[in-house]
């Protein structure tokens, strides 16, 4: 697939990115039109920092490189 797709080897042409991480994406997003930003995406992927507000206050806590729990 990746040799045939343009969007995949693009993807591919990403320093860490190999031919299985370049093809997930695109079976799981299609086109990718459903995000309208990139931050959007890294969102889904759950790559943001966690928030814990009260009272109107925001704080945003750091991200951990560990994984989901």
């Amino acid at each position: 697939m990746t040799r045939n797709d343009q969007q995949a080897r693009r993807l591919a042409s990403v320093p860490g990115i190999g031919t299985i991480n370049a093809t997930a994406p695109l079976a799981a997003l299609g086109d990718g039109s459903a995000f309208t930003k990139g931050r959007d995406f890294a969102a889904w992927l759950g790559l943001t920092p966690r928030q814990h507000s009260t009272g109107g206050k925001t704080k945003m806590l750091g991200s951990s490189k560990r994984g989901n729990r």
